[in-house]
């Protein structure tokens, strides 16, 4: 045996022990700050949801972000319905998942509109039998350069 192993090990140990710091501060998240918080609040507007059927769902949706912004009751006989929110709406625009399910196999349609804060409106329609399920895209403002 040559060397001294004992030493090999103490030297590794050494070096270990001075990688450790660095890959502690690489490794350990960190936490949001208080400024970028604020800039996606920022984002945030009223927003009015209207949603028109050809025919009463036995039950819809409609999801922002995997959170529920409006659903309707199981059954219900209504064609309309429709729900003031605050969402994060940033320049890029947003998705929400829309979802219905029908009663039969008769060709249906969901028509899906936004009324934002400004007073602009978009609006998004799904057509389809038994059920119907889509992500719609809402585009948000122009960003100019």
């Amino acid at each position: 045996m040559r060397g001294w192993p004992l030493g090999r090990a103490f030297l590794a140990l050494i070096a270990l022990l001075v990688l450790a710091w660095p890959l502690k501060q690489l490794t350990t998240p960190k936490e949001a700050s208080d400024q970028v918080l604020v800039q996606e609040d920022s984002d945030a507007e009223k927003v009015g949801i209207h949603i028109v059927f050809s025919m009463p769902p036995k039950h819809f949706s409609v999801k922002f972000l995997g959170n529920e912004v409006l659903a309707g009751p199981d059954g219900s006989t209504s064609l309309e319905y429709a729900k003031q929110t605050t969402l994060r709406f940033p320049p890029e625009g947003i998705d929400l998942v829309a979802s219905a399910a029908f009663g039969d196999e008769s060709p249906q349609q969901m028509d899906i509109q936004l009324v934002r804060a400004d007073g602009t409106k978009q609006s998004r329609s799904l057509s389809g039998t038994r059920e119907i399920e889509d992500v719609l895209f809402f585009p948000g403002k122009e960003v100019r350069r």
